[in-house]
């Protein structure tokens, strides 16, 4: 999470594994209310975070990072498809799935 101080337009970063879900319940139809510009942040930070995953200094890792390279294409395929039909059951179901595989923290 980020927790902003709007007097001095300060960001801190706070997380711990004690706060990270178990599991989760993903259901596209919930999603279709999020507006265009919000599902495009979502969609960068997911990106964000395959590309931590993808850019590691451990070696021989090629299954891991093919993962990661088909995760990013299948969301660089749905992304804009998404952005021009917000509620797009398959295009949501995807871009969850991959925000599942982007934020798993392996």
């Amino acid at each position: 999470s980020v927790i902003t101080n709007w007097e001095t337009k300060e960001k801190y970063g706070w997380g711990s594994p004690l706060t990270f879900p178990k599991f989760s319940i993903l259901d596209p139809v919930n999603t279709f209310s999020v507006p265009k510009d919000h599902t495009v942040y979502g969609i960068v930070d997911m990106m964000s975070h395959i590309f931590e995953q993808y850019f590691h200094h451990t070696k021989n890792t090629p299954l891991q990072d093919r993962f990661c390279e088909s995760t990013l294409k299948t969301v660089i395929e749905a992304a804009p498809k998404l952005i021009e039909d917000l509620e797009n059951y398959e295009l949501r179901e995807t871009i969850l799935y991959s925000g599942t595989i982007a934020l798993n923290g392996q």
